[in-house]
């Protein structure tokens, strides 16, 4: 069942447009993480669909019903609300700030009664803000202050509430709390959550929907394994990541690993590696944070390798999942070799199945490519192509070739090569 709709929405902030066609559909129950740069969007989408902020273009639908159209004392008996920052000019109690929760069910001609303060004692219980009921809100650190926030949302018993960064003055015993609170009502009372995130683990760990803003506008939205990917994170963000599995909860936790365009500066030299079954990923590393302009292949899914230079960005010549190196991807890769300063072969395991790899090394040589082996492996170790590696290598070898140890003497050899190639 859909309780909200976005339709086509456009806002601005006088003459300043902050979001732009977009387009949602939120369910029962659903617990949807908001996503995105400072500038983005995210509260402004917040705003929109409580009805705060009205779309320039384009409506927000409350099951059938614009919310815009909605009387303020009904929307809020549907729909709760916990800001970023809550203001509040007087010292009321954190009883009292909570109680408040319950006006939208409270006639304003009596009382509160006992039904009341049970659900403002169970919403602060919930939320382990009850132990400082009586204490003026002023008094409250930042994190209590956000839990009687929640706890006030909480008592108004919504059927959705929206959060804005629920979990950012909380320490982490608190925010993981909160978030298990939340996921308990999504999954058991089938309260609708959409909360704007900028910890992305915590998001890709609790929410069933993710929905990423970059500039105004959607740039992805799914379910976790469709968002949270290195690429989309990159582009998004600027960062590259490594994306891994949790192997507790399953869910993909993401591991910064540097901001692009952010290392020393470029180097004018274009470096291919031909690598796999994990060989690649220090050398990978070390390359980039030098500011060398680096590709590799021929590497599949998933290899380790593939994986890891995809998440900096590295032009990567790719093949289908448990293929051998076909044709067409040789091809690109000897294009890529033609295209690079230098080559670097790893002590990577040669099967018939990427023994083409090796082969495209051995040209690079006879070409005139400034060609490096990085490792300690012996060709013996190595050869699972039925003694095929072993012959290449031991041609390889006796060529001109550069053998060293570790990605850093590598890097060493780099520096004479970029020396070589400006005196020429």
């Amino acid at each position: 069942m859909v309780v909200i709709t976005v339709n086509d929405v456009d806002c601005y902030y006088d003459s300043a447009k902050v979001l732009e066609g977009i387009k949602l559909k939120i369910g029962k129950g659903d617990f949807v993480g908001i996503i995105g740069t400072n500038g983005s969007g995210k509260t402004t989408l917040l705003r929109a669909i409580s009805g705060t902020l009205k779309p320039r273009k384009g409506t927000v639908f409350l099951e059938d019903i614009d919310v815009n159209r909605i009387k303020k004392l009904e929307l809020a008996r549907k729909m709760a609300v916990v800001p970023q920052d809550t203001n509040i000019l007087f010292d009321f109690t954190s009883f009292d700030i909570v109680m408040m929760g319950r006006n939208p069910h409270v006639d304003r001609l009596r009382f509160e009664s006992e039904k009341d303060v049970q659900a403002v004692e169970k919403a602060m219980e919930f939320t382990g803000s009850l132990q400082f009921a009586n204490r003026p809100i002023g008094s409250l650190s930042a994190g209590e202050r956000q839990r009687v926030s929640i706890a006030r949302a909480l008592a108004q018993e919504p059927e959705i509430i929206l959060l804005d960064e629920p979990t950012s003055h909380l320490d982490i015993g608190f925010q993981l709390e909160i978030l298990e609170l939340l996921l308990k009502l999504s999954e058991k009372e089938k309260l609708t959550v959409i909360a704007v995130f900028h910890d992305l683990n915590l998001a890709a760990v609790y929410c069933k929907t993710i929905l990423l803003l970059k500039g105004g506008m959607v740039m992805a939205c799914g379910n976790i394994d469709d968002v949270i990917r290195p690429e989309i994170i990159r582009d998004a963000y600027g960062v590259n990541v490594d994306v891994k599995l949790h192997p507790l909860t399953g869910s993909p936790y993401i591991v910064p690993l540097a901001r692009v365009g952010s290392r020393v500066q470029k180097k004018n030299l274009k470096v291919h590696v031909i690598c796999g079954g994990g060989t690649g990923s220090a050398l990978f590393k070390t390359l980039v944070d030098e500011g060398y302009d680096v590709s590799a292949g021929v590497l599949s899914w998933p290899d380790s390798d593939y994986e890891y230079a995809g998440a900096l960005g590295i032009d990567v010549v790719g093949e289908s999942p448990f293929c051998s190196v076909g044709e067409q991807s040789s091809e690109e890769n000897l294009a890529r070799i033609r295209d690079a300063d230098a080559v670097i072969l790893t002590d990577m395991p040669v099967s018939t199945g990427n023994i083409k790899n090796l082969e495209a090394f051995k040209i690079a040589v006879e070409e005139g490519k400034l060609a490096i082996c990085v490792g300690q492996t012996t060709p013996e170790k190595r050869d699972f192509a039925g003694g095929r590696a072993v012959q290449l290598l031991d041609e390889i070898y006796r060529m001109n070739v550069v053998l060293v140890n570790d990605a850093h003497n590598a890097i060493k050899v780099l520096t004479d090569g970029a020396r070589w190639k400006k005196d020429s």
